[in-house]
């Protein structure tokens, strides 16, 4: 087994840093639902103004979209080399450790397929633990990963209407209505975020107590061969 513990480490910080930025974007937004409505009110706003909101808007877009795709980056390399070791560890599983990263990027695939992936090795791990008695049984854990899995889909078509909404407003009140919209994004991803960094820390857990049983099972076994062959 290969240490993941970092890649573990590296990809819930930048969720945490994510989620930041996502509260910062609603405030943002929030600011520029108080310029609109300024002007829809009657009021007269300032050419600074109004570029200074949208400098604004465009430096967290892009901002957000770089860490964003760091996240999702990390992420998916913790995730592969969590399943890579279970391929170590348990030899049969149900997929490649290279459908860990390739099945989030396979249009419909990519609605069911990653959840399956995580489910199995949470399953795999939490019944040899189990079976081992080196961890307490936990019912939340497989629980955690479900609501986690319908928050992921749910916040992809939130986020995807919303795009949409925004691309499509032409007149000032639909700009309004979406700036609105998007600001309400933030009352999903805030949980998307925490139950992402929870499904990692519980599953590293895991992880580091199976990589030091394997550790532990590697070491009496060059232990045994050595007094084999009487050294």
């Amino acid at each position: 087994m290969r240490p993941n513990a970092n890649r573990a480490k590296l990809a819930t910080t930048f969720i945490w840093i994510v989620m930041g930025f996502q509260i910062i974007s609603t405030i943002s937004s929030f600011f520029q639902y108080l310029l609109l409505k300024s002007v829809a009110e009657g009021n007269t706003i300032t050419p600074e103004a109004a570029n200074s909101n949208d400098l604004r808007q465009s430096i967290i877009v892009i901002l957000f979209a770089i860490l964003y795709i760091f996240s999702v980056i990390f992420f998916i390399q913790w995730f592969r080399r969590a399943y890579f070791n279970q391929e170590v560890k348990f030899k049969t599983m149900a997929s490649s450790n290279g459908w860990a990263s390739g099945a989030w990027f396979v249009p419909i695939l990519n609605l069911f397929k990653p959840f399956q992936l995580m489910q199995e090795m949470y399953e795999n791990a939490e019944n040899y633990l189990l079976g081992k008695k080196l961890i307490d049984e936990k019912k939340s854990r497989k629980l955690i990963i479900g609501w986690w899995w319908g928050l992921w889909i749910a916040t992809g078509v939130i986020s995807r209407a919303s795009n949409s909404f925004e691309n499509s407003s032409n007149s000032l009140d639909e700009l309004i209505d979406s700036t609105v919209f998007s600001m309400f994004i933030i009352l999903i991803f805030v949980p998307l975020s925490i139950l992402t960094v929870k499904t990692i820390q519980n599953y590293n857990e895991m992880e580091l107590i199976l990589e030091q049983e394997s550790d532990e099972a590697l070491h009496n076994k060059s232990n045994g061969d050595l007094l084999d062959a009487g050294i």
